[in-house]
């Protein structure tokens, strides 16, 4: 595991023992949102989605720029008539437009990754710099959804992510992987140091999309999740 990761486990577990309600809105306003989406999704209950409609119009009031969007739920809201259609909505107004965001924060942090641990002349810069940037990752994505993560719940949210991960098929990357995704032949003429850039690179870009899923407070109606292959050869500079 990158060494952020382990320490944002050790440090998550010592936060949370110390405050059990430790949640700065990464569980109040995005959690709770898409546990409610969910449950109105498959209930049809309509009074849930326009719950959970007022709830991301409380969280993204003040963004400058999801004013359009905030308009837009406002005006149509309450001409639809069903749960899944409101749900559509504040997925295409508030939530969708944040997406191209965050593939390109993941994007741009795994391609760091891979060139620094390519280039620098030691595993422990190696590590302090996965590190580093895996958290600088995780917060500008939980504050693009909408979270404000101190320290403490920096921490629980990497501990979050590194669950998730766990949870929907494990952290481990294999040599295939890279391969099906830039091609054997690519993959045979890296150097040791340039695979293990790329190896890095693709590590954070799952740690990314992970955090993504963490942070999205709508579960995928209309969009899709972004896709692990293509963002990677998207920092191997294949595409």
């Amino acid at each position: 595991l990158p060494f952020a990761l382990r320490i944002a486990n050790l440090g998550a577990e010592q936060a949370m023992h110390q405050d059990p309600h430790l949640a700065n809105g990464l569980n109040v306003s995005g959690g709770k949102i898409r546990h409610e989406a969910d449950d109105a999704a498959r209930q049809n209950d309509k009074p849930l989605a326009m719950d959970v409609a007022a709830r991301l119009k409380r969280l993204y009031g003040v963004r400058k720029d999801l004013t359009w969007g905030l308009a837009r739920l406002a005006e149509y809201e309450h001409d639809i008539m069903n749960a899944d259609e409101l749900l559509r909505l504040s997925e295409r107004t508030l939530v969708a437009p944040l997406d191209p965001y965050a593939r390109g924060i993941v994007a741009a942090s795994a391609k760091r990754v891979s060139v620094v641990t390519a280039v620098s002349p030691g595993a422990l810069i190696d590590m302090l710099f996965v590190g580093t940037e895996n958290l600088r990752m995780l917060r500008r994505l939980a504050t693009l959804y909408g979270a404000r993560p101190g320290t403490l719940s920096l921490l629980k949210l990497a501990r979050m992510v590194l669950t998730h991960i766990v949870l929907t098929g494990g952290i481990a990357l294999g040599d295939d992987v890279i391969q099906q995704v830039i091609g054997h032949g690519l993959t045979a003429k890296l150097s040791a140091r340039l695979g293990e850039g790329l190896f890095n690179g693709a590590l954070t870009t799952r740690i990314g999309i992970a955090a993504i899923d963490v942070c999205r407070p709508l579960p995928y109606i209309e969009s899709q999740r972004p896709r692990f292959r293509e963002l990677v050869a998207e920092v191997a500079g294949v595409r």
